[in-house]
């Protein structure tokens, strides 16, 4: 008995529709879109804790020049050639060089500059305020590149942060 093929497309078919191959590839790129976010949201917060941690070391070796020199670092590299702080504390994740000011009316300021994106200096911004400690005369501030004062929240551009200690 010869059974006739009902639709000889169907056993002929061999791959992929035009159709099947475009959602998949839609699925993966969707994807992709969301593990780049991820990926860029805690390569960001690495990079705030990382800044976080060497401003706390470069405070740190700022308050013991002064206290054994009695005079205050001009430059990171003061700090790094007298022993104080390790080379690898000059130098911001992006590569940017942190700027120690001169003691000035009791008071000495570090800056993280050249921040590359906003989102970055806002959370750099909002990490070191949650740690300073007021009270004690410690502040902290961001600005663009002009040097113009900026809140977290509004329009302004963030391209540094200022921490700034007693002595």
């Amino acid at each position: 008995m010869n059974i006739p093929k009902i639709n000889n497309k169907l056993t002929q078919s061999k791959g992929f529709t035009l159709l099947e191959m475009f959602l998949v590839v839609v699925i993966m790129a969707a994807i992709g879109f969301v593990a780049a976010r991820h990926y860029s949201g805690v390569s960001a917060s690495n990079k705030a804790h990382e800044v976080l941690m060497e401003v706390n070391q470069i405070h740190a070796a700022a308050q013991l020049y002064y206290q054994d020199k009695k005079t205050g670092a001009t430059q990171v590299s003061d700090l790094i050639n007298d022993g104080y702080l390790a080379n690898n504390y000059q130098l911001t994740p992006w590569g940017a060089e942190y700027s120690l000011t001169a003691p000035e009316n009791g008071k000495y300021s570090i800056t993280v500059p050249n921040i590359p994106s906003v989102g970055l200096c806002n959370i750099i911004f909002n990490r070191i305020q949650s740690t300073i400690n007021t009270q004690a005369g410690q502040s902290v501030s961001n600005g663009t590149a002009s040097g113009t004062s900026g809140e977290i929240g509004t329009a302004t551009v963030c391209t540094f942060v200022t921490v700034t200690y007693p002595l």
